[in-house]
């Protein structure tokens, strides 16, 4: 894989990487800086604007943690932090580290996502399987699209929190709604789908 190292003040649309890029100081991302096999940022991260997306498209899985310069752990837009992140199908993104998604985390059909870290978030948006381990909050909103499923560990639910079901078809209530008052989410909205609770007499709670 190549390499590129950026010196001078540099905005960038749409960039693919697949080696190693070291951004400088100046270094702005205005459009989809997107990840391929091979790709990391080396010593200096990018600018996110207010209209990057950081994408993912390895087709196999990917870590992120505190040593990342691609997506470090600050806590607002800008140096190391995007305005949303997308994970495409086929890869899989595994966070071990704190982060923050300012705007929409969306997980493509057969992409996925282990959360290790803290993370959180504000929308997200998923057609495939995201385990959101012990420490992840959704402030916004939690949209269940086709193929779209909690896996093993719901995220923490804030308050202005809605739980979406968009699927298009019947779905079958799991991890992502829990059973009992504690760890329910705020709102729930039924769109173009229907919710199927089986056989358990538990109780969901809003």
């Amino acid at each position: 894989a190549g390499a590129a190292t950026v010196t001078g003040t540099v905005s960038f649309n749409n960039v693919d990487i697949s080696g190693g890029v070291n951004f400088g100081s100046s270094s702005t991302v205005n459009g989809n800086l997107t990840v391929l096999v091979g790709g990391f940022a080396d010593t200096n991260s990018p600018i996110y604007s207010e209209n990057s997306t950081l994408t993912f498209n390895i087709g196999d899985s990917y870590t992120v943690d505190s040593n990342s310069k691609i997506w470090t752990d600050g806590t607002e837009l800008g140096a190391g932090v995007p305005k949303d992140v997308s994970i495409s199908t086929s890869t899989t993104l595994v966070i071990n580290s704190n982060k923050v998604v300012i705007g929409d985390f969306t997980v493509a059909s057969g992409g996925a996502a282990t959360i290790n870290g803290t993370v959180s978030f504000n929308n997200v948006d998923i057609s495939g399987g995201v385990n959101f381990g012990s420490n992840s909050t959704v402030n916004g909103e939690l949209k269940l699209l086709a193929g779209g499923f909690v896996d093993t560990n719901k995220p923490t639910y804030g308050s202005s929190s809605t739980l979406t079901y968009n699927t298009g078809g019947d779905y079958g209530a799991g991890t992502e709604w829990p059973t009992g008052e504690s760890g329910a989410p705020q709102n729930v909205k039924i769109v173009n789908s229907s919710v199927n609770f089986g056989g358990s007499g538990s109780e969901r709670f809003v």
